[in-house]
């Protein structure tokens, strides 16, 4: 997996082998240049295309891949939310306003879904709005 904290600026990378799905993690410290072990995911993902953002706050959002949204802060993953069955190569986005646009993908069944939804990383409640 792969996020930005800004253009072309990697924050996190996750490895992955072709057995299947994964849950390490690699984290980019732009100031060294320099990959380094990351936190584990709580759940292994797979297919999550572009489902990994930073956050303002330079937190990353993880989407996709499973039904689990986690957040990667003070070093570890925490789950934030989840829905009620995975989503494959769906999209995040972050809007000007600091909430995430997650769109598209596909669950279990391999239909492409209509469904988005707005993440509100400041909320307390469980942050998502389906659309």
């Amino acid at each position: 997996m792969a996020a930005s904290s800004s253009p072309g600026e990697p924050r996190a990378i996750s490895r992955r082998d072709w057995r299947g799905k994964y849950n390490s993690t690699d984290v980019f410290d732009p100031k060294t240049n320099r990959f380094t072990r990351g936190p584990e995911l709580n759940f292994e993902r797979f297919k999550l295309g572009n489902s990994i953002i930073t956050l303002k706050n330079g937190d990353i959002l993880v989407f996709g891949g499973d039904q689990h949204i986690e957040q990667l802060h003070d070093g570890r993953f925490t789950v934030v939310a989840a829905f009620d069955h995975p989503y494959y190569l769906s999209t995040a986005t972050l809007l000007h306003s600091g909430d995430i646009l997650l769109a598209g993908g596909y669950g279990n069944n391999a239909q492409c879904g209509e469904e988005s939804w707005l993440f509100t990383p400041q909320s307390t409640t469980i942050p998502l709005s389906s659309r």
